[in-house]
Protein backbone atom coordinates (compact mmCIF):
# COMPACT_ATOMS: atom_id res chain seq x y z
CA UNK A 1 0.00 0.00 0.00
CA UNK A 2 1.56 3.21 -1.17
CA UNK A 3 -1.54 5.57 0.17
CA UNK A 4 0.17 7.43 2.99
CA UNK A 5 2.99 9.88 2.58
CA UNK A 6 6.91 10.33 3.86
CA UNK A 7 8.14 13.69 3.60
CA UNK A 8 10.75 14.17 0.78
CA UNK A 9 10.08 10.97 -0.70
CA UNK A 10 8.01 10.26 -3.69
CA UNK A 11 5.64 7.28 -3.97
CA UNK A 12 6.07 4.30 -6.54
CA UNK A 13 4.11 6.37 -8.55
CA UNK A 14 6.74 9.10 -8.77
CA UNK A 15 4.15 11.53 -6.68
CA UNK A 16 5.51 13.58 -4.33
CA UNK A 17 4.74 13.63 -0.73
CA UNK A 18 1.50 15.24 0.55
CA UNK A 19 0.95 17.14 3.89
CA UNK A 20 -2.39 15.60 4.09
CA UNK A 21 -1.12 12.23 3.52
CA UNK A 22 1.69 12.30 6.06
CA UNK A 23 1.31 9.04 9.01
CA UNK A 24 0.02 10.29 11.78
CA UNK A 25 -1.64 7.92 14.72
CA UNK A 26 -5.40 7.62 13.92
CA UNK A 27 -5.31 9.04 10.19
CA UNK A 28 -6.62 7.20 7.53
CA UNK A 29 -5.23 8.09 3.82
CA UNK A 30 -6.88 10.44 1.74
CA UNK A 31 -6.53 8.45 -1.63
CA UNK A 32 -8.08 8.43 -4.84
CA UNK A 33 -11.12 5.72 -5.39
CA UNK A 34 -14.00 5.83 -7.58
CA UNK A 35 -16.09 2.92 -6.23
CA UNK A 36 -19.01 2.80 -8.28
CA UNK A 37 -21.98 1.29 -9.00
CA UNK A 38 -24.88 1.20 -12.01
CA UNK A 39 -28.22 0.23 -11.25
CA UNK A 40 -31.08 -0.71 -13.99
CA UNK A 41 -34.48 0.97 -14.16
CA UNK A 42 -35.40 -0.81 -11.00
CA UNK A 43 -32.88 0.07 -9.08
CA UNK A 44 -31.51 -3.24 -9.28
CA UNK A 45 -27.25 -3.31 -8.94
CA UNK A 46 -25.89 -4.23 -12.51
CA UNK A 47 -22.20 -3.49 -12.74
CA UNK A 48 -19.80 -2.49 -9.82
CA UNK A 49 -16.52 -1.44 -10.39
CA UNK A 50 -13.49 -0.53 -8.40
CA UNK A 51 -9.48 -0.19 -9.15
CA UNK A 52 -6.31 0.14 -8.02
CA UNK A 53 -3.30 2.02 -9.46
CA UNK A 54 -3.03 4.94 -7.29
CA UNK A 55 -3.98 8.72 -9.36
CA UNK A 56 -4.87 6.57 -12.32
CA UNK A 57 -7.39 4.94 -10.37
CA UNK A 58 -10.51 6.99 -11.20
CA UNK A 59 -9.46 8.05 -15.26
CA UNK A 60 -9.01 3.85 -15.43
CA UNK A 61 -12.70 3.55 -13.88
CA UNK A 62 -14.35 5.86 -15.93
CA UNK A 63 -12.51 4.86 -19.40
CA UNK A 64 -13.94 1.15 -18.87
CA UNK A 65 -17.69 3.03 -18.46
CA UNK A 66 -17.00 4.37 -21.78
CA UNK A 67 -15.50 1.25 -23.59
CA UNK A 68 -18.93 -0.12 -22.15
CA UNK A 69 -20.43 2.41 -23.94
CA UNK A 70 -18.61 1.77 -27.26
CA UNK A 71 -19.93 -1.55 -27.10
CA UNK A 72 -23.33 -1.06 -27.26
CA UNK A 73 -22.49 1.52 -30.49
CA UNK A 74 -22.03 4.83 -29.06
CA UNK A 75 -19.36 6.40 -30.37
CA UNK A 76 -16.25 7.03 -28.88
CA UNK A 77 -12.84 8.44 -29.23
CA UNK A 78 -10.20 7.90 -26.73
CA UNK A 79 -6.98 9.55 -26.56
CA UNK A 80 -4.52 7.20 -24.28
CA UNK A 81 -4.33 3.92 -22.89
CA UNK A 82 -5.60 3.32 -19.15
CA UNK A 83 -2.06 2.72 -17.05
CA UNK A 84 -3.82 1.46 -13.69
CA UNK A 85 -6.07 -1.72 -13.28
CA UNK A 86 -9.68 -2.04 -12.73
CA UNK A 87 -11.98 -5.17 -11.28
CA UNK A 88 -15.83 -5.64 -11.82
CA UNK A 89 -19.01 -7.72 -10.91
CA UNK A 90 -21.44 -7.59 -12.93
CA UNK A 91 -25.50 -9.23 -12.66
CA UNK A 92 -27.31 -10.65 -15.50
CA UNK A 93 -30.41 -11.97 -13.72
CA UNK A 94 -29.70 -14.12 -10.61
CA UNK A 95 -25.59 -14.68 -11.95
CA UNK A 96 -22.78 -12.62 -10.80
CA UNK A 97 -19.87 -11.95 -13.56
CA UNK A 98 -16.92 -10.86 -12.06
CA UNK A 99 -13.60 -9.74 -14.28
CA UNK A 100 -10.00 -8.37 -13.27
CA UNK A 101 -7.00 -6.59 -15.07
CA UNK A 102 -5.36 -9.21 -16.52
CA UNK A 103 -2.40 -7.24 -16.60
CA UNK A 104 -2.21 -7.49 -12.27
CA UNK A 105 -1.86 -10.56 -10.59
CA UNK A 106 -5.49 -12.15 -9.29
CA UNK A 107 -8.62 -14.31 -10.54
CA UNK A 108 -11.72 -14.43 -9.90
CA UNK A 109 -13.75 -17.46 -8.02
CA UNK A 110 -16.81 -19.12 -8.33
CA UNK A 111 -18.89 -20.95 -10.86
Amino acid sequence: MDDFSTPGMSNSYDISPSQPNYIEPRKRPVSSMAPSVVVDSNGDAVLALGGAGGSKITSSVALDYVSELESKGHVVTTTQKKSSSVNGIRRDGDRLYASYDYRRAGGVDGE
